[in-house]
């Protein structure tokens, strides 16, 4: 399932645990809401199961306080869940922000690719 908006693009892939949520473009103020309810109905499709998403944000260009913010509260949601939410392939600016505001390593876990995130959980379980 793709969803567009108006600056991001949602990919969820909806495979067996875990499950991965790409975004694409800028997640902002402009987008933050959008983004959040996809990412919480891909949730919400989960909690029947096992709670295991990789964030997938290896095309994500541009991340603002507000799409910080965003990304805490639903790794808040799933913590509450008892799941596990990680997050793969941040590069650039976004990664550079979410570093040093600290929300990396303290509020979420970082993979460099997809792959890497997938073995880790895989060690996980």
């Amino acid at each position: 399932m793709t969803e567009p908006h108006q600056r991001l693009m949602i990919n969820v892939r909806a495979e067996p645990p875990p499950q991965v949520v790409a975004l694409r473009g800028a997640l902002d103020w402009t987008t933050a809401a959008d983004a959040e309810r996809v990412l919480d109905r891909a949730f919400q499709a989960q909690r029947e199961g096992e709670l295991i998403m990789i964030l997938d944000l290896s095309e994500l260009r541009f991340c603002d306080s507000t799409g910080i913010s965003c990304l805490i509260r639903i790794q808040q949601r799933i913590d509450e869940a008892a799941g596990t939410l990680v997050v793969a392939g941040l590069q650039g600016k976004p990664e550079e922000l979410l570093r040093r505001t600290g929300v990396l390593g303290r509020a979420l876990d970082a993979y460099p690719n997809l792959d890497l995130a997938r073995q880790a959980l895989a060690r996980q379980a």
